[in-house]
């Protein structure tokens, strides 16, 4: 670009993109290759079509690498549960709206693998006349309630 390279300003804006930026006094006119002018200030801001055509592409990626990044996100929160479940013998229970929760032998996987002195497994029987339920997961949630 030979406008005043030296003034010129390339910014971005939420509303506008990017767009380019040059001082008013620097400039007697315009050629039409520079589009969408408005005055600001004591700068001028215009675009053209070959950069809106980029901000464009670079708006649309962005919704791409987000979708990438809770992708991988996933992943690597679901990796370990597979490497543990294929390592031991862990199962994913079957809850039903009619049956009640019977579980042998039940162990959670990452509060087994924080135990240093072993880990013993628990049976549970739950239906609709239980008067005691016990919640409770890796960080201890629940507690709070348990305790009073």
């Amino acid at each position: 670009m030979r406008y005043c390279q030296n003034q010129s300003t390339f910014s971005p804006t939420a509303r506008l993109g990017f767009f380019l930026s040059l001082p008013i006094d620097s400039l007697n006119e315009l050629p039409d290759i520079f589009i969408q002018r408005s005055r600001q200030g004591k700068r001028i801001t215009f675009s053209t079509a070959n950069l809106i055509s980029l901000d464009d592409r670079r708006t649309e990626s962005l919704g791409d690498v987000l979708l990438l990044k809770e992708l991988s996100s996933s992943i690597r929160m679901h990796l370990p549960w597979l490497l543990v479940t294929q390592h031991d013998s862990y199962i994913r229970p079957i809850l039903t709206k009619d049956g009640p929760i019977a579980i042998s032998k039940g162990r959670h996987p990452v509060k087994e693998a924080a135990c240093a002195y072993g880990f013993t497994p628990n049976d549970i029987y739950l239906n609709e006349t239980s008067k005691l339920q016990v919640v409770t997961g890796p960080n201890g949630s629940g507690s709070k309630y348990r305790d009073r």
